[in-house]
């Protein structure tokens, strides 16, 4: 035999949507550190990198920022608004004055 291709498929339960705990900690905490970040034609920018495990729903910052977390980064252009929500999802406001 020189090939062999199977197909399967199976039904499985859908898996369940963890919500991310609410603790109490403030955004300035999540800031890793602040560093400067090139965003291509809008310039160079002072940029607070934030850490993605520390972030909590309804929490929200406006860029320019970053979101690090081992297996994605996540850039947050300057003038759009990030917020968060329950299951850790990040909702990126992309429309000019998003900052208003």
């Amino acid at each position: 035999m020189i090939q062999f291709h199977l197909v399967a498929f199976a039904k499985i339960d859908k898996p369940e949507l963890q919500e991310r705990n609410i603790t109490g900690i403030s955004i300035e905490e999540t800031i890793k550190e602040n560093r400067k970040v090139d965003f291509d034609q809008l310039g160079i920018h002072q940029t607070k990198i934030y850490d993605f495990n520390l972030l909590e729903p309804e929490m929200e910052f406006f860029g320019p920022a970053v979101v690090e977390d081992p297996s994605t980064t996540v850039v947050i252009f300057p003038n759009q608004k990030c917020t968060v929500d329950k299951y850790a999802n990040l909702h990126i406001c992309i429309s000019e004055g998003a900052n208003e």
